[in-house]
């Protein structure tokens, strides 16, 4: 919050976190932000062993939001996200999946449930038009790896073609660039990741939605936007990258 300005963190989840002796310990990091203000949205990931783009284990994927929703659905901070990135899924398979669980989960009011989008996250106009998913939240990943172009205006048409018209209901929920390689994100086009990160932040506030970066701070990564200095206090990775999300 300090140095970004971050109000919301997104964090994964899964049946060997949830249920589980570890849970009372994960649960302080979401207990502690939504104390101190923020919004915290929890979402499902598959295991490393997977990657298929489907739900694990179904059984075991149900017991785990029972958990999670018992726990925070009275917490108005906390926003629940069904599964990150289902590729595995055609849009039909995805719309019966998530619209399962809103039945399973009516008392969850339906503004803080966050609907992936169809394949890697990368387009809602699928299940933005699905009736069976109205009044809930939209999640979309845009990445500039995705992407050769190097105009703001090029990533601008792209991201608007993914979003439709469902900007009003879109969470931008990852998104993000390299910060420890001395890129100048003050200087937009002429190059892919500034001209990316351009059209994103400016998209996001021209239409008013939320942006979640990925990721805040992971070693080795260099697109994470922070670091940790010697006392372990985190600092900025890019001074010009912070204040093009700000």
């Amino acid at each position: 919050m300090k140095n970004l300005g971050a109000n919301t963190l997104r964090l994964p989840i899964n049946p060997a976190s949830v249920g589980t002796a570890w849970w009372k310990s994960y649960r302080a990091t979401i207990d502690a932000a939504t104390a101190y203000g923020d919004k915290v949205i929890v979402s499902y990931w598959e295991a490393d062993s997977s990657k298929d783009g489907l739900v694990d284990d179904t059984a075991a994927w149900k017991t785990m939001w029972n958990t999670v929703v018992r726990e925070y659905k009275h917490n108005p901070r906390v926003y629940f996200e069904p599964m990150n990135e289902p590729h595995g899924y055609t849009l039909d398979q995805w719309v019966s999946v998530t619209s399962g669980w809103l039945a399973q989960h009516k008392d969850v009011p339906r503004g803080r449930v966050v609907i992936s989008g169809t394949g890697y996250n990368d387009n809602v106009t699928g299940v933005g038009a699905a009736r069976e998913l109205r009044g809930t939240l939209l999640s979309l990943h845009f990445y500039g790896f995705w992407n050769s172009y190097t105009q703001q205006s090029d990533w601008t048409a792209d991201l608007e073609a993914r979003l439709g018209k469902y900007a009003g209901r879109t969470i931008i929920d990852e998104a993000g660039a390299p910060m420890t390689i001395g890129l100048n994100y003050g200087a937009w086009n002429g190059n892919i990741y500034t001209s990316y990160l351009a059209a994103v932040a400016n998209t996001a506030r021209s239409k008013g939605m939320g942006l979640v970066y990925w990721p805040g701070l992971r070693f080795g990564d260099a697109y994470s936007i922070e670091s940790l200095d010697s006392k372990g206090d985190l600092v900025d990775n890019s001074a010009t990258g912070v204040a093009l999300l700000r």
